[in-house]
């Protein structure tokens, strides 16, 4: 009877210890398996981010690339604004050369028309002087 109750015993520990190593290989298998799938997550969730990331980078390069295209034609534009400002302002002045030349060629030509009728003038003084000295003579 005690051969056979060690025997049951043992056998009993035996089966103990089988279970506790079946619950230990249970253990690391769980813990494998929530491992591989973490990095499983961890792979898909890493790559939607580098995904949206490159998403992202060409929006940035996107707008970049308009922003200076948009710069450009504004930069452009107001280069041929200045550009007919520019040309306006030499034609007020080309302009305004003429007028000041005209100007002074009509004071010049007035000028010379009133020396020339101060001469003249100056000349029927002299007659009529020479007129008068002659009756003031007689």
């Amino acid at each position: 009877d005690e051969d056979e109750d060690e025997d049951e015993d043992e056998g009993l520990g035996r089966a103990i210890a089988l279970f506790a190593v079946a619950l230990q290989n249970f253990e690391k298998k769980l813990k494998s398996a929530a491992k591989k799938k973490s990095s499983e997550i961890i792979a898909s969730v890493s790559e939607e981010i580098h995904l949206e990331l490159e998403n992202v980078k060409s929006h940035i390069i996107t707008e970049g690339g308009t922003t200076s295209n948009l710069a450009k034609t504004k930069r452009k534009h107001a280069e041929t604004k200045l550009q007919e400002q520019q040309e306006k302002m030499r034609m007020i002045h080309e302009k305004f050369k003429d007028d000041v030349s005209h100007h002074l060629e009509d004071f010049r030509s007035t000028i010379e028309g009133l020396e020339a009728n101060h001469s003249e003038l100056k000349g029927a003084l002299k007659k009529q002087k020479t007129s008068h000295q002659k009756l003031i003579a007689r």
